[in-house]
């Protein structure tokens, strides 16, 4: 019982990876002519937000977003923009640089929120693409 319930938990997370990433592609800003899909997160360490940028046309979103207080560590500063592995959805293997995500500064947390990342690299075992395309 406990076991089928790990893996609800298991897929519930991963509805949650791909809803998120599909949230943030609204705050996505593009040239008229862009049509590039692949937006990152760029870090402004001065005032401690990150924005959306597309990387074909270089333009940011508009709204900038605090990254908040971390929930493993308290620490309340300016997060790195990193890029971490993700299961993939298909053949359930390691996609190394899978996501572009949000992650906590301090080197001994690591936290890096699922609401905060964007799956990013095809599957080099089965080609399957990330979730939100």
């Amino acid at each position: 019982m406990r076991f089928i319930g790990m893996i609800v938990v298991a897929a519930a997370l991963e509805l949650l990876n791909e809803v998120s990433s599909a949230y943030w592609d609204q705050y996505a800003k593009h040239s008229r002519s862009c049509t590039a899909p692949n937006i990152c997160w760029n870090v402004n360490s001065s005032t401690g937000t990150a924005t959306l940028v597309c990387t074909g046309c270089n333009k940011n979103s508009k709204a900038a977003f605090r990254f908040g207080v971390c929930s493993l560590c308290s620490y309340s500063g300016p997060p790195d923009a990193v890029y971490i592995p993700r299961k993939c959805n298909s053949c359930q293997q390691s996609v190394e640089y899978g996501y572009n995500a949000l992650m906590c500064h301090v080197k001994q947390c690591s936290h890096a929120p699922s609401e905060y990342r964007l799956p990013k690299r095809t599957c080099e075992h089965c080609g399957a693409p990330p979730p939100s395309e």
